[in-house]
């Protein structure tokens, strides 16, 4: 998963040499495919217009001069894309988190099988996404396999735990038929002396 920042220089030629070329480069390829198509027409257009009408003068310098601002609005676009804010740096190392450069001061437990599929090379979050990662490290289905999470996809804010059942550390490698079958019969008989009494109503901060 490629996503390091771009250079705005390299951006701006390839929008030089195809327009759209540089926005694809940047990451924005709907943008890109969508001025490359206006691009397209907007030299087609008056090409296929003059072997309709004769040729004019003032017809060739207006469409000169539309072709030539359409052309600098896109070399300056794919360099303000390119340019724009970088989001954090993250990287993880076994159970450690680094944002920046700096590990974070969490308190890691025991860990489990290790998953072949996880983003280990430095990922540079976009701006407007978050980085989402489980509190059950080893058993999170996040943002180390899917990347950044578009904030647009947040529909709120978790405020409190409201129930919280122990269970054995390695239960989420039990996922048969049999074994969920037996998981929910020990939450029916255990359920007042295996609930987590005192994290119920706990406010999440």
């Amino acid at each position: 998963m490629n996503n390091r920042p771009r250079r705005p220089w390299l951006a701006a030629l390839l929008t030089l040499f195809v327009t759209g070329l540089g926005h694809m480069y940047s990451g924005c390829l709907k943008r890109g495919m969508i001025l490359f198509a206006a691009g397209l027409l907007l030299f087609l257009a008056p090409a296929i217009s003059l072997t309709v009408i004769a040729p004019n003068k003032y017809f060739l310098i207006f469409t000169a001069c539309i072709g030539i601002a359409f052309a600098v609005f896109c070399i300056v676009d794919a360099i303000i894309i390119a340019r724009r804010k970088k989001g954090d740096k993250i990287e993880t190392k076994e159970s450690a988190v680094e944002v920046n450069g700096e590990v974070l001061n969490e308190e890691v437990v025991k860990t489990y099988p290790k998953h072949d599929d996880l983003i280990t090379e430095p990922y540079y979050v976009p701006q407007d996404h978050y980085f989402v990662m489980g509190d059950n490290r080893d058993n999170s289905m996040d943002s180390r396999f899917f990347g950044a999470v578009p904030r647009d996809y947040f529909l709120g804010k978790a405020l409190a735990v409201y129930w919280s059942f122990e269970t054995p550390r390695d239960q989420f490698l039990h996922a048969g038929v049999s074994d969920r079958i037996r998981q929910s019969g020990d939450v029916l008989i255990n359920f007042f002396s295996k609930t987590r009494w005192t994290r119920f109503g706990l406010v999440i901060e």
